[in-house]
Formats: structure tokens, C-alpha cells, sequence
């Protein structure tokens, strides 16, 4: 009888509790301010989870078009945090946390951010131009104020070039997008342009033959378009002749070492003088 009695005491007392005026405050605690927490949790964790899913989306559908790679992880870090910052918003103000006055703060810290990195903001943009217009890819051979290289990798941030004596010049897209850009890779074909000097006592039509030869034997040197060897100068003490034959892009270089060597091979083997500038000294007694 004495445990009978002591279980109904205790349930009396907890049903006491029930009905007090502190399980009412907390009840309504939980039911005010404690769902608006839950809710909050809720709304972070969902905001986390969203982000994660729209980056694997932008990821996934942007990477199968023409877009770069570094710009399309771009985009996908940038969606991730912009709806992250906005969950995190959305969950202060079910906190009962003013949340203009935060958007303000918010604001007004990016306004000084972004006039502090003015220049890197800048860079950005240029690398957003650059990998959205793609006037330059990876692996093309181009010029940038005077200097020509490989392209490397092209960041968000800045461009790096590898010259053809191994040097790594680091272009800022800032920079790069405000220059003219000459890119020798994007077409199939280039044109050679040479020049080769006669002497004015030279037959000009055997000269030309000659040359004309040396340039079609030559196997990197395309038929079509036409080689092109005409008479262009007549200079100081040579007769000038552009020779101008077309290749594939990757084989510019070699084809001009080539032709540069063999052009004087072949005049040389034809008794065509190379005519060079020449300096008589007289000696007055």
C-alpha cells in the first residue's frame, strides 16, 4: 500500500507541475521562441543543403557547354555562399533579429571590401570576360604587349603565358582584357613572311626561280594557298624580294628556320651573290 501510495504522490506531483504557472512559461517559451529557434536550425540547414545541390547543378549543366572550367567553379562558389548568406539571413530573422540592419552591415562591408581590392575586383571581371568571350584558351600561342608565349592556365584572377625560352609571365585579366591580343593558334593556317636580298648584277628572273624552288620543295610549305615570291624592294644595294609561303599554325617556326638556311644554300649554289653592306676606307697620304 505504502509504494501504491508513493507512485500516485509522485504522479500527483508531476501533473502538479503540469499545471503550474512555470510549465506555462515554458510551454510558452517553446511554443513562441523555441519554434522559432527550431525553425531557424531548420532554415540554416536547409540553406547549407541548397547551396551544396545549386553548385552541383551549376557544375554539372554549365560544365558541358563552351564555358571554362575555372569559370564555371567560379560561379558554382559564388551561388554557394550568395545562398548561404541569404539562409543565414532568413534564419536571423526568425530569431527576432532586425535583419535590415544587418543587409545594411552587410552592405556597407562589401562597399569598403570592394573599394580596398578595386584592382582585384577588377582582375575578376577581366578573367570573367575573358573565359566567357574566350579570345585566348589554353595551349594557344599569343602576343600580349610585346611578349609571346604559351598559354599556361588563365585563373579568374590572372593569365599565365610560358615563353619559348621557359620564362612564366603573369598577365592581371585587368591588364589582358585592356590590350590587343594577338593569337597565332586560332586559325588552321599562317603565312610565312620572308625576305631575301639579290645584288643588282643578278639575273632577278633565275633569282626568283631559284627561291621559288627552295620554298616548294620544302614539304611543310602548303600548295594552296599559292607560295607568293615577287619583287617588293629596290633597296640601297639590293634587290628585295617578299617570299611568302603558308604553312600549318604548329609549324611556323620550323619551316621558317628551315627556308631561312636553305634560301642561301640554294642562291649560294646558284652563283647568286647575297649582297651585304660594305665599307671602303681610303687612306690620304
Amino acid at each position: 500500500m505504502g509504494g501504491t501510495e508513493g507512485f500516485t504522490g509522485s504522479t500527483d506531483s508531476a501533473l502538479g507541475f503540469f499545471d503550474s504557472a512555470a510549465w506555462l512559461s515554458i510551454r510558452a517559451w517553446l511554443m513562441t521562441t523555441g519554434l522559432n529557434i527550431l525553425l531557424a536550425i531548420v532554415i540554416a540547414a536547409a540553406g547549407f543543403i541548397l547551396a551544396h545541390v545549386a553548385a552541383k547543378v551549376i557544375t554539372r549543366t554549365l560544365g558541358k557547354t563552351h564555358l571554362d572550367l575555372s569559370l564555371v567553379a567560379f560561379l558554382a562558389t559564388a551561388a554557394r555562399i550568395l545562398i548561404i548568406v541569404l539562409g543565414l539571413i532568413t534564419a536571423l530573422g526568425k530569431l527576432g533579429i532586425p535583419t535590415t540592419s544587418i543587409i545594411t552591415a552587410f552592405a556597407s562591408c562589401a562597399v569598403a571590401i570592394g573599394l580596398a581590392m578595386q584592382s582585384s575586383l577588377g582582375n575578376i571581371a577581366g578573367g570573367m570576360f575573358l573565359l566567357i568571350t574566350r579570345p585566348l584558351s589554353t595551349g594557344d600561342t599569343v602576343e600580349v604587349d610585346g611578349e609571346v608565349g604559351t598559354v599556361k592556365k588563365i585563373d579568374i584572377v590572372s593569365t599565365v603565358l610560358v615563353t619559348p625560352d621557359n620564362r612564366q609571365v603573369i598577365v592581371p585579366n585587368g591588364q589582358l582584357v585592356n590590350k590587343t591580343i594577338k593569337n597565332f593558334s586560332r586559325e588552321e593556317l599562317r603565312r610565312l613572311d620572308l625576305t631575301a636580298s639579290v645584288a643588282y648584277s643578278a639575273d632577278i628572273l633565275r633569282a626568283k626561280q631559284v627561291i621559288s624552288e627552295t620554298v616548294k620543295k620544302n614539304p611543310l610549305v602548303l600548295p594552296e594557298p599559292e607560295p607568293t615570291v615577287a619583287v617588293t624592294e629596290h633597296g640601297a644595294s639590293a634587290i628585295i624580294f617578299a617570299v611568302r609561303p603558308w604553312c600549318k599554325a604548329g609549324d611556323y617556326w620550323t619551316l621558317r628556320f628551315q627556308l631561312e638556311e636553305q634560301l642561301k644554300l640554294d642562291l649560294d649554289a646558284a652563283g647568286i651573290e647575297i649582297p651585304y653592306n660594305k665599307l671602303d676606307v681610303y687612306v690620304k697620304q
